[in-house]
């Protein structure tokens, strides 16, 4: 549909001042809160290789740092350590609630979806609930979107394009719908509800191993896909040696919209995160419809 030629956007960007990276975000009213993954190597030997953990921050209006916490997970529960253990790339959905992939939650040493209460005052991590789907088959659980959190709808793929109903609480879902003529590469990316009811999502194009571009793509209400963009970069002016194609690498994580503009929580390299407001009017102007059964 489109050429090869990969596009960067008109945008502001900020470097978030904070240890960790695939950090997500969500409005207050002073700001913002938000959740961001930390990851520790150990090498004993043994298992696990690494941990990873997710800590609580919060930012001005103006995406300074004004709060960090630590959330520890104490809970008594059975854990399956194998390479990794612990929870990363968390996606915010409420002031105590999040979507996480958790490591060590089932018996296949295989990551997982899980819903994540928290209690920050306490720093405690209070409930990790690994959501369990009807029908699907069980595999390395990554790159979930979230598409309208208070109904539950989430997206697991795009290859082919499948939606998950989840009760969130309980754990348990089903596959709501599936298209199998919508089929992307796809792994990890964002979405967030636009005023006419419909959503625009953020989703990153892998070949087997790298990231490779990203697409905006527009959902109409009853989730079916309306449009999608030619393929764009956050950044390209970035570069890391230990990649073959040398891309940088980026997981959008959160969108929101405020005064026309679009915010997009962005982890970049695995090292950090970033802020980009990109204009919405011109992610609109360049989506190219398509036909959708």
């Amino acid at each position: 549909m489109f050429s090869e030629q990969i596009y960067s956007m008109p945008c502001d960007a900020r470097k978030l001042d904070i240890e960790g990276f695939n950090g997500s975000i969500l409005k207050t009213s002073d700001g913002y809160i938000g959740l961001v993954r930390r990851c520790k190597s150990i090498n004993t030997g043994g298992y696990p290789q690494c941990d990873s953990s997710i800590h609580f921050f919060q930012l001005s209006q103006e995406f300074l740092v004004v709060d960090t916490k630590d959330l520890r997970d104490n809970l008594e529960r059975e854990r399956h350590i194998s390479w990794a253990s612990g929870l990363e790339d968390p996606r915010i959905l409420t002031h105590d609630s999040c979507l996480c992939v958790t490591l060590d939650t089932n018996t296949e040493w295989k990551a997982e979806i899980s819903y994540v209460k928290f209690d920050v005052q306490a720093g405690l991590i209070t409930k990790i609930q690994p959501l369990k789907i009807d029908g699907l088959e069980r595999r390395i659980e990554k790159n979930w979107i979230v598409i309208d959190g208070e109904n539950g709808i989430i997206l697991h793929s795009m290859k082919p394009l499948t939606l998950l109903k989840v009760n969130l609480e309980t754990g348990q879902g089903h596959v709501l719908y599936k298209n199998p003529d919508i089929y992307y590469n796809a792994h990890n990316g964002s979405s967030v509800k636009l005023s006419d009811g419909s959503f625009l999502l953020s989703i990153r194009i892998k070949d087997t191993i790298h990231y490779k571009e990203s697409l905006w793509i527009k959902m109409r209400a009853d989730y079916t896909i309306e449009s999608v963009s030619p393929p764009y970069r956050f950044v390209n002016n970035e570069f890391r040696t230990d990649y073959t194609d040398h891309v940088v690498y980026e997981m959008c994580m959160s969108l929101h919209i405020e005064d026309g503009i679009i915010i997009a929580c962005v982890g970049m390299n695995d090292t950090h995160t970033s802020i980009y407001k990109i204009p919405l009017q011109y992610i609109l102007e360049n989506l190219v419809n398509i036909c959708s059964t």
